[in-house]
Formats: structure tokens, C-alpha cells, sequence
């Protein structure tokens, strides 16, 4: 079945964290090149996050329903969803997160194309949409939207296939980033940041794998990358990491999430737990190995290898010898340009 090319704006919601929106940027990316416009983006996220979004050519706009969100009156944040979806014009609507009452304003709108899915276990709420696909609740491969999202738009004459690099950098941020990697041209990255404590990889942990790449090839330095609530854990690392090992230590910036983008782009590889820094690694194409010791391990493209702990212990059951061996591995089958 063909898909209708729609006459007015497109616009993408997603309801989650600043990954779940870089999860997706592949398949936006496919959608707006599918429809030969940039989209509306749609999400709860702050502005100072969202100009990331904002940079992306196929993105028109990015439009924070945070305020919405948040509303704690169920009626309220229904109207107001209404409201803000009939003032934006919208020809169609993609899901590519569902939730009840923003599918339900969609419909009350009178948004003329909405695509979007259903659980199951919850089928009757596949009338709120025009063109759906009915989905599993659970074991699918983890993140799901991988799974389910390609059989809607196959199903409904869209893309099927995400497009990477789905994140480009500003002249301004590359050139920042340039700056703070001066003296660095071979780095790695390593995501610290996790929403959850559990998920990150210790210090003394970092510091090993860190030691077991720099004696491979003395030439690489490493990024430490996340934000000041995982200074510590950083500084932790630099005390254990001893000289010539080079670190480029981000976390006390706080930088624009624009220059975070283009620093992880100048990477030849990354390890990362579950976070932000995962997908902005896998957004750009780089080797990535992710380390999934308490949280379901993460398939969704090749360059990406998910690690998860031997046995019991959670982060600490994934050996660092073991990562190490992994990203080289992953480096060779898909070498960075130089």
C-alpha cells in the first residue's frame, strides 16, 4: 500500500528521555527524505536539550509539550494537547511512542493522518489511529520500536529501513569540538552517564579498560563523557588512570548538547552503558560496545555489540579485558574514516 504524501506538515512524537528521541532520529530522518520535507518534532524535553534536535536538517521545528506533560489534571493535559495539535495544522501524526491521552487529543484534533500502534493486550486502542499495527507487549528485541516501527511503515507504503548518520553537527559546534580535542586525534569515549547509579561502570572499572586499551596502542586518548552528575565518577578515574594515559574529562563543562554531538563524531569508537552517550555514538556510526550488566542489552543496528554480565554481579560481571577485546574488534570491522 502506497502512503499518502501528506499536503501539510508532518510532525513525530515521542514520549520519553533525551535517548529515546536520539533513538529515533534514523527513522525521522527516512520519514522526512519519504515526504520530501522536514518534520515536527514533539517531545517533553527541555529547549536547552532540544537544540540538538533543532540542528538536524529534517527536522523543521521541535515543538516541548513538557508543561503538558506534567499536568497532574489528566483532563487538562488532554485539552491542552488537543489545542496545541489543532494549532499546528497537522496533515499527519507518527507515534512512534504511544500514550492514551495524546492519541485520543490527536483524534479529538481531527489530525487527518495518524499512525501509531497498539498493544495486544490493549487492542481496542487501535481506533484512535488511521493506519496502526497491532504489537507484542513482550519479547521482542529490546528497543522494540526497532521491531514494530519497520512493520508499520512496510505495512503503510513508509520507509522501513532507518538512515544513518541520523545526527549532523553544526559548523559552530565542530569547531568547538575541534578545540577541546586538540591533542587528542585518536580518541574513545566512554558514557558515564546513566539515569540509574546501578548502570554505570565503576571507576576502578573504567580505569582497567582504559589501561588495557592504552596498552594495546599508546597513541589513543579517551573521552570521558557525561555531565556534572558524573564528575565524580570521572575524577574518580583520572586519580586511578596513571601518566602517559591522556583524558579529555567533559563532565565539569557543561556543554552545549550540540558540541557534546560533534565531540562524539570525532571518536574512533565508544563504550557506553545504557545512556544518552550510547546513542549518540550509534547516531553517528561509531563502534560501539554497550554495557548492559541490570538492563536489557540493546540490538538495533551492527556497529552496535551489546555486553552483558557473566553471571551475577551486574556492571561489575562485565570484565573490562573483555570490553577492551570487543571494541578493537568492533573497531576493525568498522573502521572511522581518518
Amino acid at each position: 500500500m502506497a502512503a499518502p504524501q501528506a499536503a501539510g506538515p508532518a510532525a513525530v512524537y515521542i514520549s520519553g528521555n533525551i535517548g529515546d528521541s536520539v533513538l529515533h532520529l534514523g527513522f525521522m530522518r527516512a520519514l522526512s527524505q519519504h515526504l520530501g520535507r522536514p518534520l515536527i518534532l514533539i517531545n517533553p524535553l527541555p529547549q536547552a536539550v532540544n537544540r540538538l534536535f533543532e540542528a538536524q536538517p529534517y527536522i523543521e521545528r521541535v515543538v516541548s509539550v513538557r508543561d503538558i506533560e506534567q499536568d497532574g489534571d489528566k483532563r487538562s493535559r488532554g485539552r491542552r494537547m488537543q489545542s496545541l495539535l489543532h494549532g499546528l495544522g497537522l496533515e499527519s501524526l507518527f507515534f512512534f511512542n504511544f500514550k492514551t491521552y495524546a492519541a485520543l487529543a490527536a483524534w479529538r484534533a481531527r489530525v487527518p493522518q495518524r499512525i501509531g500502534f497498539a498493544r495486544r493486550h490493549q487492542f481496542y486502542n487501535g481506533w484512535l489511529f488511521t493506519r496502526s499495527v497491532l504489537v507484542q507487549k513482550r519479547g521482542v528485541t529490546h528497543p522494540d520500536t526497532h521491531v514494530w516501527l519497520p512493520q508499520l511503515f512496510a505495512r503503510h507504503g513508509y520507509p522501513a529501513a532507518a538512515l544513518y548518520p541520523s545526527l549532523f553537527d553544526g559548523a559552530e559546534a565542530r569547531a568547538r569540538a575541534r578545540e577541546l580535542a586538540q591533542g587528542h586525534p585518536r580518541l574513545i569515549a566512554l558514557g558515564l552517564g546513566a539515569s540509574v547509579p546501578a548502570r554505570r561502570y565503576s571507576a576502578a572499572r573504567c580505569a582497567e579498560l582504559i589501561g588495557h586499551l592504552a596498552a594495546r596502542d599508546p597513541g589513543y586518548s579517551f573521552l570521558l563523557f557525561g555531565a556534572a552528575d558524573v564528575a565524580e565518577l570521572a575524577a574518580g578515574i583520572r586519580r586511578l588512570c596513571a601518566a602517559p594515559v591522556r583524558l579529555l574529562d567533559i563532565t565539569a563543562l557543561d556543554l552545549d548538547l550540540r558540541v557534546g554531538s560533534a565531540l562524539m563524531a570525532l571518536c574512533q569508537g565508544c563504550v557506553s552503558n545504557d545512556s544518552l552517550a550510547l546513542h549518540l555514538a550509534v547516531a553517528h556510526q561509531l563502534p560501539t560496545i554497550g554495557l548492559f550488566g541490570i538492563s536489557p542489552p540493546m540490538r538495533y543496528v551492527p556497529w552496535l555489540e551489546p555486553l552483558q554480565a557473566d553471571g551475577p554481579g551486574g556492571m561489575d560481571g562485565i570484565a573490562p579485558a573483555r570490553v577492551g577485546q570487543a571494541l578493537l574488534d568492533q573497531m576493525r570491522r568498522y573502521p572511522r574514516p581518518a
